[in-house]
């Protein structure tokens, strides 16, 4: 672009397009779509540039009413009232791996081995990301449950949360390769 057309020097400068122009604009646009070499210059011209609400921070009262309005749509979609609702479908498996109580269990085993699989000792590394996983070592998960509930199908989470032989097992960290080389064939509960 000339240097001539930037700022006051546009004829377009301080002008606004018509409603009608618009609607033409946005019609011309529509299912356009760029080139891959355009895409490539668009990417290039940004390269280095400062995206303009870097350090601008949103006003208090701004993100006190955005807050505000995300608390009633959190409590409009709970439990029932939520689109997703399946009638209270939640796996037994699935809410203890979501309690806090078992998160903290996973991380003190995590910290004790630190964080390396106790089988082939690997460790993320810088570029390489290693998922690891907590084994109840060397009793399985799935005894663990059936001695807590005997048997029984009322208040079987509460019974399975408060059964200590769950969190005072010694556990072991895992990869993911060398924990599926491990699974016993005893029936998940």
């Amino acid at each position: 672009m000339r240097r001539s057309y930037v700022g006051s020097g546009n004829p377009n400068f301080g002008k606004k397009h018509s409603t009608k122009t618009k609607e033409l604009i946005r019609e011309k646009a529509v299912g356009r779509k760029a080139s891959l070499a355009t895409k490539i210059k668009m990417s290039k011209s940004h390269k280095g540039k400062i995206v303009w609400n870097t350090g601008r921070q949103t006003p208090k009262e701004v993100r006190e009413k955005i807050r505000a309005s995300w608390a009633k749509i959190a409590y409009i979609r709970i439990g029932e009232r939520n689109p997703n609702w399946n009638g209270g479908t939640t796996t037994l498996r699935s809410r203890v791996w979501h309690s806090i109580k078992y998160k903290n269990w996973r991380n003190s085993i995590f910290q004790r081995d630190n964080y390396t699989c106790v089988l082939c000792q690997a460790k993320s590394q810088k570029g390489m990301a290693i998922r690891l996983e907590a084994d109840h070592y060397p009793k399985p998960f799935a005894s663990f449950i059936r001695e807590a509930t005997n048997g029984e199908k009322d208040n079987i989470f509460e019974k399975v949360m408060i059964f200590e032989p769950l969190w005072l097992s010694s556990g072991r960290t895992l990869c993911v390769d060398c924990h599926n080389k491990t699974k016993r064939s005893l029936t998940r509960p």
